[in-house]
């Protein structure tokens, strides 16, 4: 089935030229169904990387700089520590000095991410990024070292 929009009306009238083999009583795949109403044949695929929503005035990301993959892997380091942070409060695996430690880690993490933040260029989106995991990581490390964590 084809929607056709109509000229000079705003309606849309159905093209019943083509009917399905669901339609007429056979067995179809919810792929080839897909691919029939997208264009495509039945034997080609459709690349998910083509159905990406690309924001517009934002290029693809091709490759990185250097200082982006320094970036990048800061953050994770830090996230990771925050999510260890979390794991461990959930489990009350966490005494005082392996909280200090932590806070410890938490700290100089957060200093690397910030001086990863500033090898990047002044208008890369990464630099919010770092920003919001900066100050979350130093809001735990404060909140650690202030006792909020103690039991």
């Amino acid at each position: 089935m084809k929607i056709i929009p109509h000229q000079g009306d705003t309606s849309l009238i159905y093209d019943k030229k083509k009917t399905s083999s669901a339609q007429q009583g056979g067995n179809v795949s919810f792929s080839d169904c897909l691919n029939s109403l997208c264009g495509a044949s039945s034997t080609e695929e459709i690349s998910p990387a083509s159905q990406v929503f690309q924001p517009p005035g934002y290029a693809p990301i091709s490759h990185l700089t250097s200082a982006q993959e320094q970036a990048i892997a800061a953050g994770e380091t830090t996230l990771g520590l925050v999510e260890h942070l979390v794991n461990r409060l959930k489990n009350s695996e966490m005494n005082e000095s392996s909280m200090d430690s932590l806070a410890d880690r938490l700290e100089l993490e957060t200093q690397n991410l910030k001086q990863a933040r500033d090898g990047l260029d002044i208008n890369d989106p990464l630099r919010d990024i770092l920003d919001s995991i900066g100050a979350m990581s130093y809001v735990e490390a404060f909140k650690i070292t202030h006792g909020e964590y103690s039991n």
